[in-house]
């Protein structure tokens, strides 16, 4: 499961974002059923709901080619600034590649958001951006 709640309210319980005032909502479709051979967009909405003005920020996809399948392109997805209390929506393309996701588990592909100089802005918050995909082969 990717979710670390339903959505509906800010994750900030326990962890501590690298900028102090920082905090951020994540909304959006966060799963999907496809077809293994699909290629489809997945678009977050971010609000900026702390008091910094995120500058120099960028999502990336964490993944590891074992075993997650899907690619994303871009993979790499600049933030333009976000001033507090503002939102954006930003989009990239996956690509099920083919591969089936098996029948008890779903590939969740993990994203961060990171500053300029590549440091995770949420640590301590792997799922936040994390998109669940459950492939099936279909003949």
């Amino acid at each position: 499961q990717c979710r670390e709640n339903d959505g509906s309210v800010p994750v900030s319980a326990g962890f501590k974002p690298l900028y102090p005032g920082d905090e951020i909502y994540v909304g959006g479709k966060m799963s999907y059923r496809i077809k293994s051979t699909d290629v489809f967009q997945h678009t977050w909405e971010l609000a900026n709901y702390g008091t910094q003005t995120w500058t120099g920020r960028k999502l990336v996809y964490i993944r590891d080619p074992r075993v997650d399948r899907p690619e994303a392109d871009p993979d790499v997805i600049e933030i333009p600034e976000v001033k507090p209390g503002k939102s954006i929506k930003i989009t990239t393309t996956f690509d099920g590649r083919g591969f089936d996701s098996g029948p008890y588990e779903a590939f969740h592909c993990k994203w961060e958001m990171q500053n300029e100089d590549g440091e995770n802005c949420f640590p301590g918050r792997s799922l936040l951006f994390c998109v669940t995909i459950d492939a099936k082969f279909k003949r």
